[in-house]
């Protein structure tokens, strides 16, 4: 028997590490009848703005990610101002650290975290009694190439890329838990994050 959502779920990591399987099992354990869930926005900006995997290598990184970051604050507040809580593939965290990582300018993230709407996102990411979020990290195994985001040279840049997001959170303050390899049945990751959201705060 589904049961309501206890607080907003936030899947944050690099690509292709299990976030979107993961969105949908929980979203199978909840309900998906009465649970919100917020799909990767990034694939519906790349969409709609035209940008492909190789922008984010190019001098237009910045301007993708902030329209990303953009995109992302509106989906989330939409389902804040209406206090109710969901499941999100990805958060307003994601544009940021891709920014880090791949933009030319080193201090362009900066600008995305200097903004009230980030400042307002990570105060909620904070609150425990409302949010949990899982920093999803590489696992060989999970690695393919979708032909929508920019594929690691390797499993070391990969992996660096997930010890940013961990460097990131823990800069911002956020609270966090992680999945790694040493979870990798989609049964138990379910288990890991409904225990965290529903017992653990």
């Amino acid at each position: 028997m589904s049961r309501p959502l206890p607080k907003s779920i936030y899947l944050v990591g690099p690509h292709s590490t299990g976030k979107s399987t993961l969105t949908q099992a929980l979203l199978q354990h909840y309900g998906p009848e009465t649970t919100p869930v917020l799909y990767e926005i990034a694939r519906s900006v790349l969409k709609k703005k035209n940008y492909s995997a190789d922008t984010i290598s190019s001098n237009q990184c910045f301007q993708m990610q902030r329209d990303i970051f953009e995109a992302q604050f509106i989906a989330e507040k939409s389902l804040m101002d209406q206090e109710t809580f969901f499941i999100s593939d990805r958060n307003a965290v994601d544009p940021i650290v891709y920014t880090k990582m791949y933009s030319g300018n080193p201090d362009d993230w900066k600008l995305l975290c200097n903004t009230p709407k980030w400042k307002k996102l990570r105060t909620e990411y904070k609150n425990q009694d409302n949010s949990l979020v899982v920093l999803m990290l590489p696992y060989p195994e999970f690695l393919v190439d979708d032909g929508t985001r920019k594929m690691p040279k390797d499993l070391n840049e990969w992996t660096q890329f997930g010890n940013q997001f961990k460097v990131f959170l823990e800069d911002q303050s956020i609270p966090f838990r992680v999945l790694g390899e040493n979870c990798s049945r989609i049964e138990d990751r379910v288990q890991k994050v409904v225990s965290w959201a529903e017992f653990e705060y």
